[in-house]
């Protein structure tokens, strides 16, 4: 099979994604792949959340930064309008996400990809 006829495109063609963990090593590097591979991919929603100082805009731009996209920049030029920063916190109840959030996640989302790491292995004492 080609890559022009891969499964992997194929299934994600005019398909909507929720993820989460995007700001980690493997959500980045699926965020790009899909991105690059996938060209008629509809959109891909981002859960974020502020962290260190920074908030969740802050975060979502600081992700493009990545050496991982520099292949998709190149490739092409509308990339950006694919991606969506939705707020949210994964500890929280319904993610943190707003009334009108879950009301675009519901009608407009296909597929969730959860990669957010569990940050209970970091919060406990050996």
């Amino acid at each position: 099979m080609t890559h022009e006829n891969s499964q992997i495109k194929l299934v994600f063609k005019n398909q909507t994604i929720f993820l989460t963990g995007a700001t980690g090593f493997l959500g980045k590097v699926m965020i790009a792949k899909l991105l690059t591979d996938c060209e008629d991919i509809k959109r891909i929603y981002m859960l974020l959340r502020p962290k260190k100082g920074k908030n969740s805009e802050q975060r979502f731009e600081e992700i493009f930064e990545q050496p991982c996209f520099e292949l998709l920049k190149s490739k092409t030029s509308n990339w950006k309008e694919k991606v969506s920063l939705i707020e949210g916190d994964c500890e929280e109840p319904f993610l943190g996400i707003s009334d009108d959030n879950l009301k675009i996640l519901k009608n407009e989302v296909h597929f969730v990809i959860h990669l957010a790491a569990n940050n209970f292995l970091y919060n406990t004492k050996a």
